[in-house]
């Protein structure tokens, strides 16, 4: 099993920011689910792409659970548009 972040980048969460990401994460994916916006990446590179998204933006201070989200899932759309030929 491979580490998708090293451990000496991540910060630490608090127990209700840990909660918050993974609300987000759970969402942002649904969303990707739902949108039927034609991402062409793999299932587990997609998740990863929202993970580390939700995780940057959290070590950043985000904590709104909707604008983590949303931004994930924006992100994600982005570069699977600029990775289109």
């Amino acid at each position: 099993m491979r580490t998708i972040v090293p451990a000496e980048t991540i910060n630490l969460f608090d127990p209700e920011t840990a909660d918050v990401m993974s609300k987000a994460f759970d969402g942002a994916w649904q969303s990707v689910l739902a949108s039927g916006n034609g991402i062409h990446l793999p299932a587990d590179t997609t998740r990863e792409a929202l993970a580390l998204r939700i995780i940057e933006l959290a070590q950043h201070g985000e904590r709104d659970l909707t604008r983590l989200r949303d931004d994930a899932v924006a992100h994600v759309l982005r570069t699977n548009r600029r990775d289109q030929p």
